[in-house]
């Protein structure tokens, strides 16, 4: 079976670590140098958003800017693909064969003609009139010297049925087996365009925010020439430089993903988060269990596994069918020239020095290796659900502890009395809320890897 799907779920998740980490250490740095820039950084990732785009959607904006939402770049994704084309076409023609697989169930009507020129009458017949010797030799045309041939037959076959029943099945599960691949390419498309997606929108938040700094910081910079702040003015340069990067990297990953002109600008609006339906790591199991692609195209191979021992079994049973025909002849003239006959042919190989014996063996092993298959895929896809699970919660709890630390460094800034505590005040705030937006960004991802793992996306 030819695999057309490469891994897309992981689309997303590299850049968007990198913005969990790297850049917003930088930003850190920054804004804790000059101490008095706290305010730049939202306390949530749905507090601030990236100004909404008009009614209209998935069309160019006024700024020349693609007006997009997350469910349009699904669809546009989907849609435009190359490869789930390529698979959709894969399931169509494995539905053919299903259908070329079912006509051999139906007689064939065979049809033959000849016509023959010999360079002579072909014959001299030896007879015996009554009981009188010796033998006389009567020169007549035992074949024509210009003889023709013509045959209709039905043949009806009654064993190979089974064979038949075996090739269907196997078509049908190639046919099911592409549905499944599909349905995985499809699955880890749209979890790699909303990964890429979710880090297109925190990329360019974090691009916001370091604009904006540096443009409150360049006058202070003039005002008031510091060591510290030139560092913290230099540090938010090569920030911006990097996360400038990163905003190209991904623009660039969701124009191909969809389909769209290189170079394409994207105009993204946060979406709303999706509900999950499971609340405990088993019950994502079970999910995970009745959705993912990877146990129904692992359950293919036991059936035909099974269409393999119905084969091999045909093969112990003798080779019968019912015949039919109709015969129009001009080769001998002592022979009515239409016939029509009907009869049962039947055929056994006597002696096969054990042939049967071992491919019948060797499918009873193919059926045991597809049935332990499906168990070990079964308990891949059951630990990767409970992990998904497990990580999810963990990033919401994250989530909610960097809420209440925000909560708490703002109440402390309130608190602060002199100048120095309100600096070291607004430096801990800064910090507390680049944890937050990374945790936020981070339960994103672990929402999304969760509903991808138990087919919900």
């Amino acid at each position: 079976m030819t695999r057309f799907f490469p891994r897309l779920g992981r689309i997303g998740i590299r850049v968007s670590s990198k913005l969990c980490s790297g850049n917003l250490s930088v930003l850190h740095a920054a804004i804790w140098t000059t101490g008095v820039f706290a305010s730049l950084m939202t306390p949530s990732l749905e507090a601030q958003q990236v100004p909404p785009p008009p009614s209209a959607s998935s069309a160019p904006g006024s700024s020349g800017a693609y007006r997009l939402t997350l469910e349009d770049a699904k669809q546009l994704a989907v849609a435009n693909n190359t490869q789930l084309q390529l698979g959709r076409l894969n399931v169509e023609e494995k539905q053919i064969a299903i259908r070329a697989a079912q006509t051999d169930y139906l007689p064939k009507i065979l049809g033959s003609a000849a016509f023959l020129h010999f360079n002579d009458n072909l014959g001299t017949v030896l007879t015996t009139p009554g009981l009188v010797l010796p033998v006389k030799s009567v020169a007549v045309s035992v074949v024509n010297q210009d003889s023709s041939y013509g045959a209709i037959l039905v043949a009806q076959p009654i064993t190979q049925l089974i064979g038949v029943s075996a090739l269907v099945d196997i078509a049908r599960a190639d046919a099911n087996s592409a549905s499944a691949q599909l349905n995985k390419g499809t699955g880890e498309l749209v979890s790699g365009v909303t990964q890429a997606y979710y880090g297109l929108m925190a990329a360019r938040r974090i691009q916001m925010a370091l604009t904006l700094q540096i443009r409150m910081v360049e006058p202070l910079l003039k005002q008031k020439p510091s060591a510290d702040i030139r560092v913290g003015l230099l540090e938010a340069r090569k920030g911006l430089a990097e996360v400038s990067t990163q905003v190209a990297e991904l623009t660039d990953t969701l124009d191909q993903l969809l389909g769209l002109a290189p170079s394409t600008e994207l105009e993204v609006t946060e979406p709303a988060l999706p509900q999950i339906s499971v609340a405990t790591a088993d019950e994502a199991a079970a999910y995970a269990m009745a959705n993912n692609p990877q146990i129904c195209d692992a359950e293919q191979n036991i059936l035909k596994a099974r269409a393999g021992i119905k084969a091999a079994k045909m093969d112990c049973l003798p080779n019968v069918a019912v015949v039919g025909g109709y015969v129009n002849q001009e080769m001998a003239d002592y022979i009515q020239p239409n016939i029509g006959f009907v009869g049962v042919t039947a055929s056994y190989t006597l002696l096969d020095w054990g042939k049967r014996s071992y491919v019948m063996h060797q499918r009873e092993t193919q059926m045991m290796m597809a049935a332990k298959n499906v168990q070990a895929t079964a308990e891949t896809v059951q630990l990767d659900a409970r992990k998904a699970f497990l990580a999810y919660k963990q990033a919401e709890g994250e989530v909610q502890i960097a809420n209440e630390m925000v909560a708490a460094h703002l109440d402390g800034e309130k608190e602060a009395k002199d100048l120095a505590a309100v600096l070291t005040a607004k430096s801990a705030t800064a910090k507390s809320q680049l944890d937050q937006m990374k945790a936020e960004l981070t339960y994103r991802l672990a929402q999304i890897k969760l509903l991808a793992t138990i087919g919900q996306q």
